[in-house]
């Protein structure tokens, strides 16, 4: 069990950048963060150590190797040069490259749950991890002060909490289906640093590239929006 105490957040909002709030009347962007009991923190330490421990014994549970957030031995880095390495390869060989670059909105606080616990089921994670992150989800809930300075609490359905261990582990865990689109296609690479994914084809016919390019990115799009 994950005990309810640590899953109660203290929501609070770090500024992305210095946006006037009269433009538009619009508050400026903001970085959510949810700051989390430490001994919970550490709990979730533990349990993140056990996945990446049966990621490394049972490959097939791991994420996808075009993955570069959130992952030991990856950066940024690593995905610009895969991304260089496969362009100047299509280019060497006469052949065209199409990118297309998609961001979801609000990512990592919309996410549902049913898609975490399906992604553990069908990457074959022991059922005690499939249980403690059961618990870990349920019942949790974000405190926060509203714009009259009282303190709300509001229940949480949905989503990986910013700031904690275990979220960015999650995330990529489930966000890993997106990556499936392309599995079975030809030339065809999709790429992700957290929420920011590239669609990168490649081919030597540049209308057809166009029409597989608009067909994979509405797959990508249509499985983004229905996590399905």
């Amino acid at each position: 069990m994950f005990p309810d105490e640590w899953k109660r957040a203290n929501l609070v909002l770090i500024p992305k950048a210095k946006t006037p709030n009269s433009i538009e009347g619009r508050l400026p962007k903001v970085r959510p963060i949810c700051l989390l009991d430490d001994i919970g923190k550490a709990f979730e330490r533990i349990i993140a150590e056990r996945i990446y421990h049966w990621q490394s014994e049972h490959p097939e549970s791991d994420v996808s190797a075009n993955q570069f957030r959130f992952k030991r031995q990856r950066s940024t880095c690593d995905a610009l040069q895969t991304v260089k390495d496969i362009v100047m390869s299509a280019l060497n060989s006469g052949s065209y490259a199409i990118l297309i670059s998609l961001d979801i909105k609000n990512a990592f606080n919309s996410i549902p749950w049913p898609v975490v616990r399906r992604a553990l089921r069908h990457k074959g994670f022991p059922e005690y991890i499939q249980r403690i992150i059961d618990s870990y989800l349920l019942n949790r809930f974000i405190h926060y002060i509203g714009k009259d300075g009282i303190r709300y609490t509001r229940p949480m359905g949905a989503g990986v909490p910013q700031g904690s261990v275990l979220g960015p582990v999650l995330w990529n865990i489930a966000f890993d289906n997106v990556l499936d689109v392309a599995i079975n296609e030809v030339n065809c690479h999709i790429l992700c640093y957290a929420d920011d994914t590239l669609i990168l084809i490649t081919g030597r016919d540049l209308t057809l590239l166009r029409a597989r390019a608009g067909v994979i990115a509405a797959r990508v799009i249509r499985r983004m929006v229905g996590w399905d």
